[in-house]
């Protein structure tokens, strides 16, 4: 499985910050044995700024078109901790969640919500992911909801 990484990149000149917080979660991802785009070191930079000057558009919708159709050949994406700090990313996560990519979270409480939305989703149109068992109401098998599923969604770069 190929995974996109994501995250606040903010910087026309990426910062050692930066790069190492995007290393250890390629690390981190490699060692689980992903695949693994990071696009701090993807090299599209020099392309989104020929592209800008050719289209008379800015870097940022540049590069974001770009990171995009490399997320689209990717299976999943993991949303590093910062992701909801940044356009580029919040745009990545919307682009993965609608296409359906398997999404990963560094933030424990990011993949909670992820999954709480999943589930009200699947309340709406009555189609729930799993039915309350006897005795207990909808609360409690969101709760079960999340304790089955947060493995799945939840990858901490280092356990804290």
């Amino acid at each position: 499985m190929r995974v996109y990484i994501s995250g606040k990149i903010g910087e026309e000149v990426i910062s050692a910050y930066t790069l190492q917080k995007f290393a250890k979660a390629e690390q981190m991802l490699k060692s689980k044995g992903y695949e693994v785009f990071n696009p701090t070191k993807s090299g599209l930079g020099a392309h989104a700024e020929s592209l800008a000057m050719k289209n008379g558009t800015t870097f940022w919708e540049e590069i974001v078109i770009l990171d995009l159709e490399e997320l689209k050949k990717c299976s999943a994406i993991y949303m590093l901790e910062d992701w909801k700090k940044s356009d580029g990313a919040q745009t990545e996560y919307y682009y993965a969640r609608g296409a359906g990519k398997k999404m990963f979270f560094q933030n424990r409480i990011h993949g909670c919500e992820y999954l709480d939305h999943i589930l009200s989703e699947s309340w709406k149109k009555c189609q729930p992911l799993m039915l309350p068992e006897e005795g207990e109401d909808e609360w409690d098998c969101s709760f079960r909801f999340e304790k089955k599923h947060i493995d799945e969604v939840w990858i901490p770069i280092e356990n804290k």
